[in-house]
């Protein structure tokens, strides 16, 4: 649980639609201003979200991220908690 809340602490961690990166004005947001991203691919069937990494000690990235939050992205590390929560 501790790795989980050292990721969540530096990083945003949001699953976006495969669609969403074919989009210009979500390319835009990452792009114009050289916001530093990583974007994870998972192994998986087509359709399958994929993970944004957006680190939080960047303020565009920072406020990029929870803009996407606020928005409904879902939040890969909540989601990983709960499923630790659920089986206890």
């Amino acid at each position: 649980m501790a790795g989980l809340a050292a990721l969540d602490g530096a990083f945003h961690v949001l699953a976006l639609p495969e669609e969403a990166w074919s989009q210009p004005q979500f390319m835009n947001l990452l792009l114009s201003n050289g916001t530093p991203y990583a974007r994870i691919d998972q192994i998986s069937p087509p359709g399958t979200p994929e993970w944004l990494l957006l680190p939080r000690a960047d303020a565009a990235a920072d406020a990029l991220g929870s803009a996407l939050r606020q928005a409904g992205a879902a939040d890969i590390p909540g989601y990983l908690g709960s499923l630790r929560h659920q089986r206890s």
